[in-house]
């Protein structure tokens, strides 16, 4: 009798995910939407903006199909596109989307995006993983190394810093230095904060989740 309850006990604490471990895995609620606004400063003292939500139509196996849309623009004084970016994307299992791209306006969406990407595996306080993500059309490499800093299960949250090297097929690259917060729910992005560095410029970035419309 002793024997079995100390097997059954082992068992039950073999199975038990410790409380520095998390399954770094995306879900979806179909219907469900985030709305995220980007800020951009750059060193002469313009800065950029804009709102953008997401809203999961469909629950695929390997991910979900999200429509991104853009709420609103402020290009610093800049005249706004004639049409605000919005799509939608089948996003896989790194949260990116996969019909992204940065060629105009819509690279906000995708720098958004990239805040929140996420790992998809079972990660560990101070593990390190990579993430490989290249859009359909191939113009852009993103190579992003993380760090899972920390996991603060009363607030519910997971904290990541990131190196993430931007890569387009076309142009000079760029380097994101960003410091994530997750929510470990559903491990959507909760804030993000760092900068850009192209070339010899560094921009300093922020994405926060902004409250639903009702």
């Amino acid at each position: 009798m002793l024997l079995s309850t100390l097997c059954c006990a082992l068992s039950i604490f073999s199975s038990h995910v410790p409380t520095d471990q998390v399954n770094f895995h995306k879900t979806y609620v179909v219907s469900q939407k985030s709305r995220y606004s980007l800020k951009m400063r750059y060193s002469g003292g313009m800065s950029v903006s804009t709102v953008v939500y997401f809203q999961t139509k469909s629950i695929l196996p390997d991910g979900a199909l999200v429509h991104f849309e853009t709420e609103s623009m402020d290009l610093g004084g800049l005249p706004n596109p004639p049409e605000l970016p919005t799509f939608d994307s089948h996003v896989g299992p790194t949260g990116m989307p996969n019909s992204g791209d940065i060629k105009g306006p819509s690279e906000f969406i995708v720098f958004i995006a990239a805040a929140g990407m996420v790992p998809d595996k079972m990660v560990s306080v101070g593990d390190k993983f990579s993430v490989h993500w290249q859009n359909d059309s191939k113009t852009v490499l993103f190579e992003s190394d993380g760090l899972l800093e920390s996991i603060d299960k009363a607030a519910g949250t997971a904290k990541v810093s990131w190196t993430i090297t931007m890569t387009p097929s076309y142009t000079t690259g760029g380097i994101f230095h960003l410091k994530s917060v997750y929510n470990l729910a559903d491990f959507s992005l909760a804030s993000s904060e760092g900068d850009f560095a192209l070339g010899s410029n560094k921009i300093g970035l922020e994405v926060t989740r902004v409250k639903d419309k009702d």
